[in-house]
């Protein structure tokens, strides 16, 4: 699996591509977490996993990205505290 996890304002990202952004990150989240057994650990994942708290940056993310959910595009449901 290739994980996308931009650094760009969301509003650069067009509908397609910030909901594969979305997806992507809760995918990350649960790697992070241990929950998803069947991944390896990518690159991308590494800013998040050697933070001091990394389900914490990793939810931070989803919350930045997660503006459109004001649209009803995203379920701001999934993001943990």
């Amino acid at each position: 699996m290739k994980l996308n996890l931009w650094s760009i304002h969301p509003r650069y990202l067009y509908d397609k591509a910030l909901m594969g952004l979305w997806r992507t990150a809760l995918i990350a989240r649960d790697i992070i977490e241990g929950k998803a057994k069947e991944y390896r650990i990518k690159p991308q994942l590494y800013r998040f996993i050697n933070h001091p708290d990394p389900v914490r940056a990793i939810n931070t993310y989803l919350i930045i990205y997660g503006w459109r959910a004001r649209r009803g595009a995203i379920n701001l449901s999934k993001i943990g505290s």
